[in-house]
């Protein structure tokens, strides 16, 4: 029945689109479509679905805004001959991550607008990666927000027809497994983690304190330092700029399945800022990977992974990971 209904609304606009193709069909904050426009948008999208190997029969999710692009989309999919499936960004991620897990699309179509940003990131590094090594087999790493990067970058891959005989995830929870602690819950494991300096970092602890606050009251105390403190300033505000767009692209990410091999290294503590809704210990990835979970755990906290000695083991099991992949003999 949801089918034979689809098809008539391809149908129908595309009628629609013959009959009187210069009518207004949508209009949103940004844009008025015709019926003609419409048609033709929704037809390349079609296309697109279809060179991946999209047709009858399969389910493509829909994430994006609520716009123009959303029902072109809709329209796209269903005139490809597929269904579609609503992933609601108004929706908490945990929510968007159940309906993929349960529906498990083919493919999630985003609009590069969206506030993801890692479908968008992750495209272009498979493009670049291409234009270097033309065809498989692969192999992705990637650390932390990376992680995410490296699983959409592998997913992209295969879609476009290539091997990739394995994805390596570093420290990265899945999108929707993980959400920031209470505010009380933030405030006593910030003091658990400071009670744990040592006295040198301790009292480094309490001069950037102190200077931050001294700051904030006193701006003039921000050019006493001259241009070097200006440039210190410029750096935090990318960094904390940074952080709010990998903060913004995880609670939005809409990822699709992937049947490939992941190999996950993860810390011991990696769990301490947040609330988690993993009990598995692979951070979340068995319920996006339909093949192979390699677990490896080593014992230090997320940031000090890539300092000594917690390096050595890091490359030791990096290694192993690709060695078994067959990547690297």
């Amino acid at each position: 029945m949801i089918t034979a209904l689809s098809t008539l609304l391809g149908e129908s606009i595309a009628a629609a689109a013959r009959s009187r193709g210069d009518a207004i069909a949508l209009v949103d904050a940004s844009e008025r479509v015709t019926y003609s426009q419409l048609l033709q948008r929704a037809d390349v999208l079609a296309w697109e679905l279809h060179s991946r190997g999209i047709g009858p029969g399969d389910l493509v999710g829909v994430c994006i805004r609520r716009s123009a692009d959303l029902v072109i989309a809709v329209v796209g999919i269903i005139r490809s001959g597929a269904a579609y499936v609503p992933l609601d960004l108004q929706h908490p991620a945990e929510r968007r991550l159940q309906i993929l897990a349960d529906a498990k699309p083919r493919l999630v179509v985003t609009d590069g607008s969206s506030p993801d940003g890692i479908s968008e990131t992750a495209a272009a590094i498979a493009l670049r990666v291409r234009q270097v090594q033309p065809s498989g087999p692969y192999a992705v790493v990637g650390y932390s927000y990376g992680g995410l990067v490296a699983f959409e970058v592998a997913r992209e891959l295969v879609a476009s027809g290539n091997t990739v005989q394995v994805t390596v995830i570093i420290d990265a929870y899945a999108p929707g497994v993980i959400r920031p602690l209470s505010g009380l819950k933030k405030l006593l494991e910030h003091w658990r983690h400071v009670s744990q300096l040592d006295p040198r970092g301790l009292l480094n602890y309490v001069l950037m304190r102190v200077s931050r606050r001294l700051r904030g009251w006193f701006p003039a105390l921000n050019r006493v330092s001259g241009e070097a403190n200006t440039q210190e300033s410029a750096l935090e505000h990318r960094i904390r700029k940074t952080a709010e767009h990998c903060k913004n692209a995880y609670f939005t990410y809409c990822p699709s399945t992937y049947s490939g091999r992941l190999a996950i290294i993860r810390t011991t503590d990696l769990d301490d800022w947040m609330e988690v809704k993993d009990k598995t210990g692979t951070l979340g990835w068995n319920a996006l990977c339909t093949g192979d979970i390699d677990l490896v755990s080593i014992e230090c906290r997320h940031l000090n992974l890539f300092k000594e000695p917690y390096i050595a083991d890091l490359a030791r099991q990096l290694d192993r990971a690709l060695r078994s992949a067959g990547n690297i003999t």
